[in-house]
């Protein structure tokens, strides 16, 4: 008899279990579906454009933003000039 009532126990806990199991899984899915909802609302992106026709240094541009990295350099160099600039003048009033 207690055989019977241990494996009934069992089975129950187990049929809780694997409803337990569902509802995640039913979350999951839920959670899926208003992420599919939410990404068609969002707009189309535009196309993206074509590669440059004029040679090798404008592709090599197109791929790689040149540009910005310029820029970046620019920065970096002004910075360090600044900074030897400054600590000139610093050694100037600390010799005073």
């Amino acid at each position: 008899m207690l055989d019977l009532l241990g494996g009934l126990a069992q089975a129950i806990g187990a049929f809780v279990l694997n409803a337990l199991i569902d509802v995640v899984n039913l979350v999951v899915v839920a959670v899926g579906a208003l992420i599919g909802v939410l990404m068609l609302l969002l707009p189309n992106m535009p196309a993206a454009p074509g590669p440059p026709d004029e040679g090798i240094l404008h592709t090599f541009a197109f791929v790689v933003p040149v540009g910005g990295i310029a820029a970046a350099l620019a920065v970096f160099i002004a910075a360090y000039v600044s900074l030897l600039v400054i600590r000139i003048g610093l050694r100037w009033v600390k010799a005073l």
